[in-house]
């Protein structure tokens, strides 16, 4: 959820997309959420490189952008049942 700001700035959009995901998929352990915060950071280098990499066609950057979703969440349900889970590239639509 992005906090009451008209256009927040971009790091700020983030840290709230950020916490959103943390709020949604952390383990709880005595009350305080649990997460692999190399994930995080992993998964952010990830979609930086997709996205610098990626060419100026607005579509072609939300496919980047989807497929490291999909593969942090797969990562994440990878860690929690300790079993591969395979990621496709998202087809265009």
């Amino acid at each position: 959820m992005i906090r009451d700001t008209a256009k927040p700035c971009l790091h700020c959009a983030l840290n709230a997309a950020i916490d959103d995901w943390i709020e949604k998929n952390a383990v709880e352990e005595n009350g305080q959420p649990v997460f692999n915060v190399g994930d995080i950071i992993s998964a952010l280098v990830e979609v930086a490189g997709e996205y610098c990499e990626a060419p100026s066609d607005r579509s072609q950057r939300s496919r980047a952008l989807k497929f490291a979703h999909l593969c942090l969440e797969a990562s994440v349900q990878a860690v929690r049942t300790g079993k591969s889970v395979q990621v496709s590239m998202p087809t265009e639509h």
